[in-house]
């Protein structure tokens, strides 16, 4: 969720509830048996340029029982909003100064 708090700021808040295949196939072949499952809250800020938004956001994980990565993480986000509702993009996930995912997402503004 967010919130617009200028022209061109916004601040948001959210979650995120991952399976982590590649956590899952590294522990498979150690012979570990935690979950992959990975779940955090998030904080950030979003530039909102016209239809465009770059967000820089905060995570840190509340759920991690592999403990495979540091636990606090940034998101960078590119989104390009289509008509009233519709948002594509894509995002980079980082631990520290390594860029962990990249991933494209489809979004709906309600």
């Amino acid at each position: 969720m967010g919130r617009q708090i200028g022209r061109l700021s916004g601040v948001s808040a959210g979650t995120e509830w991952v399976h982590d295949g590649w956590a899952r196939e590294i522990q498979d072949r150690k012979g570990v048996d935690k979950s992959a499952w990975k779940g955090a809250m998030l904080l950030g800020y979003e530039v909102l340029a016209g239809r465009t938004r770059f967000g820089v956001h905060f995570g840190a994980y509340v759920f991690n029982p592999s403990g495979d990565v540091d636990p606090v993480y940034q998101r960078y986000s590119l989104l390009y909003r289509f008509g009233d509702h519709l948002l594509l993009g894509a995002t980079m996930k980082t631990h520290r100064q390594v860029a962990d995912v990249i991933d494209v997402r489809v979004g709906w503004l309600w």
